[in-house]
């Protein structure tokens, strides 16, 4: 946060955050659904970011 944003966030702070947002997710996970869609293509490359701010592209062998 201090690096990105110019604010200094405790490491701890952060980490609560994290494990609370988990939980939450945990928690109503077998509530959502949803439908996957039909691919004409198979998926090659997966995108995975923590921030949103930059993604790493994941190449997929199936």
């Amino acid at each position: 946060m201090e690096k990105n944003h110019g604010r200094k966030v405790p490491l701890l702070y952060i980490q609560n955050v994290a494990e609370s947002v988990q939980a939450i997710a945990e928690a109503k996970e077998e509530k959502w659904g949803y439908k996957v869609p039909h691919l004409d293509v198979p998926v090659a490359t997966v995108s995975i970011g923590m921030d949103g701010a930059e993604n790493v592209p994941i190449s997929v062998r199936v």
